[in-house]
């Protein structure tokens, strides 16, 4: 056997050897012969010299031949193993143990758990257990890495398993091992995630042990709370990273921008955000995003166009001096290289079309092409929807063109159905479903089809469902659960209760094959209440509980419905129970219960409830003068409506009603006092909210009641001011208004030729 025969063997038989005991140092090749590089004790040299010739033994006895490989590595794995049991035995009289206990070596956890083992198909949970019981044997560094090791490569990217890992790691204390590069990879993981508190967490954690928070923290931080429409948290985010002198981006701008973006965002959240990001703008030289852009553009357009102005006069001031320019750039420049682009026009197009503020809609779309700015799709539909909401179809109807733009006409007429255009609707519905261009297969969407839906429903329920069952027979994917609800809801407006049934049985016929949803079942409900028939709709919102209801909406939408029936008992006691079951019912579930003193004839027991449950809101409802109330002691609170009005935003907890909660107080209020009612009206226009048609009329009924002229006519010179077209019902109660009050015969005769005119017009 020749000297490198024997180093040969010897090598494979070392490895085989490191493999069966990995604590004994490994052997290195150097020029044909074997080095110990460690050398700690005489006994690991006699063992190494006893496993060299049991390698020399193998080699001789099977040969160089590559078929005997194996039997030679068995032969030395056993001579190995038993000579190590002699030598072992020999010195654990001696011998020290290592920072591996004997029993964690005889756990067969040992080796799966290591943290150079652990991979996507870890089993977590038996992890977990592991250190638990085995914990303290491993020390705090291997329970560390084993726990890193699991974050990396066994959480699969899973916020919820990333969550888990993380505390664990808090549960053996070793959470202050991690680096900021191992908080920024947990971060990155928690931001797909439902819970953002869990973030803030982490943030603190870092912060109490001392690890540096910087921007990319932050980013990932706001990048959840941008999903979760958390304005007023990442808001106060950026505060803190200005305070800790960490710089912040324009990715932190945009994250806060898509934030404004949440349905539950006030204006005045709108515009503490813009004044933010006007602040980092200006303090940190950073020119914000296109998309960031156009979302602000777009929200503080739609409230105040002088924060929209002071929001790009900022914008363009901070980019005059990022490109070292003298001037701030107020004009389009070459190449859309201004803040003033496509998006931000388009963005500006859409703020005025929300307000149905046609006429700078149209001029902002002017000087955007006279700036050789080409208007995209999004740009068109814009302009259309402001010239559909300020009624000028005309200018609406050139837009469509010679190629028809599905989203334009879908604009143009749901326009027409919320302004009571039903004829125009139809006949531009026809002539478009005669054309096969528009109705061709590939280009219509669902969109388009569910309006046309509307107005067949409005036309007619059999021409509806006939429509239905057309497209059905044509495509079952051109039918939806849109087009379903629009039948089940204008069947309970003609209370045909049958209808409302049948209708409903069509969710089965639909391609997906999906259970109704939960805004199905609530359009049921509805239509079953406005049937009248209250133990059918109480049924079918039994069966809406395996949908996980009760909802606040779902159980507003059962108020209105039993005080629609005149169950005004029934509704308080689910009233109630929302409030016992720790569930806050919402504005239209106080609404609704604040109807039932709208009604000529209210019970005595439902004022005696209001009376014990809410004394403060019943006094000032009421004006009963003889109610003792706790904390206020002169009788002026009582008299005053803007107090009245305090109390029911306290009961609420909603800081500013909406037009349907203001025109119910007042529908309220002018039955038993007009003055009352008179001044929330005027609270409620110094509160920026529009009156509606039903709010000037619930005014002119109490105009009307109390025989007061001079208030009516005021009421409807202010009604006209504000260009709100007037109702049947309105004019009914002005003329009564004035017949009460026995005005002159001649005056109230011109009111009615007015009356007459308007009506025929529309």
């Amino acid at each position: 056997m020749t000297t490198s025969a024997l180093a040969r063997g010897g090598s494979k038989c070392a490895a085989a050897c490191k493999h069966q005991n990995p604590l004994r140092p490994s052997f290195t090749r150097c020029r044909s012969t074997f080095v110990l590089p460690v050398v700690p004790s005489p006994i690991t040299r006699h063992t190494d010299m006893l496993c060299l010739l049991a390698a020399a033994a193998a080699s001789r006895a099977t040969g160089a031949s590559s078929s005997s490989s194996c039997t030679q590595r068995r032969h030395f794995t056993r001579s190995s193993s038993s000579s190590s049991a002699v030598v072992s035995a020999t010195s654990s009289s001696s011998s020290t143990s290592t920072s591996t206990t004997p029993c964690a070596l005889n756990d067969p956890s040992h080796n799966i758990f290591h943290p150079r083992r652990i991979g996507k198909g870890c089993d977590l949970n038996a992890l977990f257990e592991y250190l638990r019981v085995q914990g303290h044997r491993l020390g705090p560094e291997r329970v560390y890495k084993t726990l890193k090791s699991a974050l990396y490569n066994a959480s699969g990217y899973q916020a919820d398993t990333a969550w888990r890992i993380y505390q664990m790691m808090r549960e053996h204390g070793v959470s202050h091992r991690m680096g900021a590069n191992n908080y920024g990879h947990l971060l990155n993981m928690l931001k797909y995630g439902d819970d953002w508190e869990r973030m803030m967490i982490v943030l603190d954690h870092m912060r109490n042990q001392g690890t540096q928070v910087g921007p990319l923290h932050y980013g990932q931080v706001l990048f959840i709370m941008a999903r979760h429409g958390q304005l007023e948290s990442a808001c106060k985010i950026l505060k803190e990273m200005h305070d800790a002198g960490v710089p912040r981006q324009r990715s932190h701008l945009t994250s806060l921008a898509l934030a404004v973006r949440s349905h539950h965002v006030s204006t005045k959240q709108h515009e503490a955000a813009a004044k933010v990001m006007m602040e980092v703008m200006q303090t940190e030289g950073i020119v914000i995003e296109n998309r960031a852009c156009a979302v602000m553009v777009s929200h503080l357009s739609r409230t105040s166009m002088d924060k929209t102005i002071e929001f790009l006069e900022c914008l363009a001031q901070v980019q005059a001096i990022s490109s070292n320019k003298d001037t701030p750039t107020t004009a389009i420049e070459g190449g859309g290289a201004s803040v003033y682009n496509t998006h931000v026009y388009t963005s500006l197009i859409s703020g005025l079309a929300h307000k149905g503020d046609a006429t700078n809609a149209e001029r902002l779309y002017n000087e955007m092409k006279q700036h050789r700015l080409r208007p995209t799709v999004a740009t068109r539909v814009a302009l259309a929807e402001a010239y559909g909401r300020a009624g000028e179809f005309d200018k609406a109807l050139k837009l469509v063109g010679k190629r028809p733009n599905h989203a334009i006409m879908t604009s143009i007429l749901s326009n027409a159905m919320r302004q009571g255009r039903w004829n125009l609707a139809h006949d531009l519905a026809e002539s478009w479903m005669a054309d096969k261009r528009i109705m061709n297969n590939t280009a219509a969407d669902d969109k388009f089809r569910a309006t046309l839906m509307w107005i067949k429903v409005k036309t007619g329920l059999d021409a509806a469902k006939m429509f239905f069952q057309r497209l059905y027979e044509e495509d079952a994917s051109f039918v939806n659960a849109v087009m379903v609800n629009h039948l089940v809801m204008e069947s309970g407006n003609q209370q045909k209760k049958e209808q409302v049934y049948d209708s409903f049985g069509l969710h089965r016929q639909l391609e997906d094959e999906s259970p109704p949803s939960l805004l199905s079942h609530h359009f049921y409900v509805d239509a079953l209440f406005k049937c009248r028939d209250v133990p059918a709709a109480l049924a079918a919102f039994v069966e809406m509980r395996r949908y996980g209801v009760p909802d606040d909406i779902t159980l507003a939408m059962v108020v209105r419905g039993l005080v629609m029936n005149d169950e005004d008992n029934m509704a308080w006691n689910v009233f109630r129970v929302m409030k016992k079951n720790g569930l806050q019912p919402n504005l239209y579930a106080y609404s609704s219960i604040l109807k039932t003193f709208a009604k000529t004839q209210s019970p005595r027991w439902i004022s005696k409830e209001l009376s014990r449950l809410w004394p403060d809101l019943h006094a000032a409802i009421t004006g009963d003068q003889q109610q003792q109330l706790p904390d206020m002691i002169n009788n002026d609170f009582l008299g005053n409506p803007s107090h009245a009005y305090a109390l029911f935003q306290e009961m609420t907890g909603f800081q500013r009603p909406n037009e349907y909660t203001y025109t119910t107080l007042i529908a309220c209020f002018a039955k038993t006092s007009l003055a009352r009612a008179a001044d929330v009206f005027s609270h409620m226009c110094a509160d920026g909210i529009k009156p509606t048609t039903q709010t000037y009329t619930a005014m002119l009924q109490g105009c009307a009641i109390f025989r007061n002229a001079r208030m009516a006519l005021v009421v409807f010179r202010h009604m006209r001011e504000h260009q709100v077209t007037p109702n049947q019902k309105t004019w009914h109660y002005l003329l009564k208004a004035l017949v009460r009050a026995r005005v002159d015969r001649k005056k109230i005769d011109s009111v009615g030729r007015m009356a007459r005119k308007a009506m025929d017009v529309s």
